[in-house]
C-alpha cells in the first residue's frame, strides 16, 4: 500500500456526531485552496468542536502558478483501468 492510501483510507470515526461534551477533545480541519494573483496558495485551519473556536490557521505566504491536486483524484487516477 502506498504511504498516501494509509491517510486516503481512514475511517469515520466522528460518524457526523458533532455534539461534544468537553473542550479540546474533538478538532476537525479544512484545507481551502485560495486563487491569488500571485498564483495559488492556501488556508488550513484547526477548529475546536465543543466551542467552535478556531484553535489554529495557516496561510504560507509561498505561492504557485500550478492549480494545486487533491490526493484523492490522484488516487483515483491511479486506480482507473487502462483502457
Amino acid at each position: 500500500m502506498p504511504a498516501i492510501d494509509k491517510f486516503l483510507d481512514q475511517d469515520n470515526t466522528l460518524d457526523r456526531q458533532f455534539e461534544v461534551d468537553m473542550p479540546d477533545r474533538v478538532w476537525v480541519t479544512d484545507i481551502t485552496y485560495i486563487k491569488t494573483r500571485e498564483g495559488w496558495s492556501y488556508l488550513a485551519v484547526v477548529i475546536d468542536l465543543f466551542s467552535r473556536r478556531v484553535v489554529e490557521q495557516f496561510l504560507p505566504v509561498w505561492r504557485t502558478k500550478v492549480a494545486p491536486r487533491h490526493p484523492a483524484s490522484d488516487k483515483e487516477n491511479r486506480l482507473a483501468p487502462k483502457l
